[in-house]
Protein backbone atom coordinates (compact mmCIF):
# COMPACT_ATOMS: atom_id res chain seq x y z
CA UNK A 1 0.00 0.00 0.00
CA UNK A 2 1.74 3.47 -1.03
CA UNK A 3 1.15 6.26 1.66
CA UNK A 4 0.41 9.40 -0.54
CA UNK A 5 2.45 12.83 1.63
CA UNK A 6 0.17 15.04 1.52
CA UNK A 7 0.28 19.21 2.39
CA UNK A 8 -1.30 18.41 5.76
CA UNK A 9 1.39 15.94 6.45
CA UNK A 10 4.14 18.58 4.95
CA UNK A 11 2.46 20.91 7.76
CA UNK A 12 2.51 18.48 10.38
CA UNK A 13 5.67 17.38 9.77
CA UNK A 14 7.27 21.53 10.27
CA UNK A 15 4.76 21.62 13.56
CA UNK A 16 6.33 17.88 15.24
CA UNK A 17 7.79 15.23 13.52
CA UNK A 18 6.11 12.72 15.26
CA UNK A 19 2.56 14.66 14.35
CA UNK A 20 3.51 13.46 10.46
CA UNK A 21 4.71 10.43 11.49
CA UNK A 22 1.06 9.52 13.09
CA UNK A 23 -1.27 11.45 9.95
CA UNK A 24 0.96 9.08 7.88
CA UNK A 25 0.73 5.99 9.94
CA UNK A 26 -2.95 5.73 11.20
CA UNK A 27 -5.28 3.77 10.06
CA UNK A 28 -8.39 5.20 11.14
CA UNK A 29 -8.88 8.30 8.79
CA UNK A 30 -11.62 10.59 9.53
CA UNK A 31 -10.45 10.26 13.64
CA UNK A 32 -8.79 12.58 15.27
CA UNK A 33 -5.53 11.49 16.60
CA UNK A 34 -5.37 12.11 20.80
CA UNK A 35 -2.36 14.72 20.12
CA UNK A 36 -4.93 16.41 17.72
CA UNK A 37 -7.53 16.62 20.40
CA UNK A 38 -5.03 17.84 22.55
CA UNK A 39 -3.73 20.77 21.23
CA UNK A 40 -7.06 21.94 20.03
CA UNK A 41 -7.94 21.69 23.49
CA UNK A 42 -4.71 23.42 24.21
CA UNK A 43 -6.12 26.20 21.60
CA UNK A 44 -9.45 26.81 23.40
CA UNK A 45 -8.03 27.16 27.04
CA UNK A 46 -5.59 29.39 25.46
CA UNK A 47 -8.33 31.20 23.12
CA UNK A 48 -10.53 31.42 26.69
CA UNK A 49 -7.54 32.91 28.92
CA UNK A 50 -6.57 35.37 26.12
CA UNK A 51 -10.78 36.61 26.08
CA UNK A 52 -10.40 36.75 29.66
CA UNK A 53 -7.52 38.52 29.56
CA UNK A 54 -9.26 40.91 27.44
CA UNK A 55 -11.86 41.71 29.82
CA UNK A 56 -9.86 42.20 32.85
CA UNK A 57 -8.07 45.22 30.92
CA UNK A 58 -10.71 46.60 29.21
CA UNK A 59 -14.18 46.93 30.79
CA UNK A 60 -15.86 48.03 27.73
CA UNK A 61 -15.19 45.08 25.83
CA UNK A 62 -18.55 43.62 23.79
CA UNK A 63 -18.81 40.21 21.85
CA UNK A 64 -19.27 40.85 18.20
CA UNK A 65 -22.45 40.79 16.59
CA UNK A 66 -23.45 41.68 13.06
CA UNK A 67 -27.57 42.64 15.06
CA UNK A 68 -27.25 45.94 15.61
Amino acid sequence: MKTTITSETVLGYSQCPRKAYLLLCTRNRGICHEYMQILEKQRQIAQRNYIDNLRQENADVQPYSLDK
